[in-house]
């Protein structure tokens, strides 16, 4: 993915965001907001959807690039601007590491963090609302208090199941990060498990069809 810079005005960040993807136009499969690289004060409401965010958003519509978001934070406070992006309805966002749905989403791994189910339970509203919303379930160690499996984390798969469809997530493997913490093939057996009762179509779409689709990728 590309990675907007909204620390610009609204023009110039769009014309950059356009130029960068323009230098290799096969290559980007999307485009990250990071929410921290908005001044502090604009963090407030649907900040990613400010006049910058919506000129970022503009592009990403334009080349049909999804928007990445990545809640360091945690997914509560991103609530109003997650909402105004997909309400466009002209670009498909995707949401990853499960939310970052956790007590201290900006801290270390822990078996003491306490998943916020509260927040968890917002992304699936949102996820049943808007159709263009994607989930990526990856490093699941950020968001579990087990070690893998990571069992805990059923409960959560089957809702996120429910609220979004097969077919609007996806398995995302974390690297490198994911090397510190079980490797990748923990991490996929993990959701291997998770969905084993699941069609076969369900699982293909999690483990593979749905990011080839979206990103459009061979």
């Amino acid at each position: 993915m590309a990675l907007a810079d909204p620390s610009q005005p609204a023009k110039a960040a769009a014309e950059a965001l356009r130029a960068a993807c323009a230098t290799a136009p096969n290559l980007w499969t999307g485009v990250r907001f990071n929410p921290y690289l908005w001044p502090e004060s604009a963090r407030g409401g649907a900040w990613l959807a400010d006049d910058v965010g919506t000129s970022l958003a503009d592009v990403c519509a334009e080349l049909k690039l999804p928007i990445g978001v990545m809640a360091f934070g945690g997914f509560s406070p991103l609530v109003p601007s997650i909402e105004a992006l997909c309400a466009r309805g002209d670009v498909d966002v995707v949401i990853d590491h499960w939310g970052f749905p956790r007590a201290e989403p900006g801290g270390a791994p822990s078996s003491a963090l306490k998943f916020d189910d509260a927040a968890f339970a917002e992304l699936c509203a949102l996820g049943r609302k808007h159709k263009n919303l994607h989930l990526k379930l990856s490093a699941h160690f950020r968001v579990s208090s087990q070690e893998a499996p990571h069992s805990d984390l059923q409960p959560r798969f089957d809702a996120a199941v429910d609220a979004f469809g097969a077919d609007r997530l996806m398995w995302g493997s974390d690297f490198p990060f994911v090397q510190l913490n079980g490797g990748q093939k923990a991490s996929l057996e993990a959701v291997r498990g998770f969905s084993r009762n699941l069609p076969k179509a369900a699982q293909d779409a999690l483990l593979g069809g749905t990011a080839r689709r979206l990103f459009r990728l061979p």
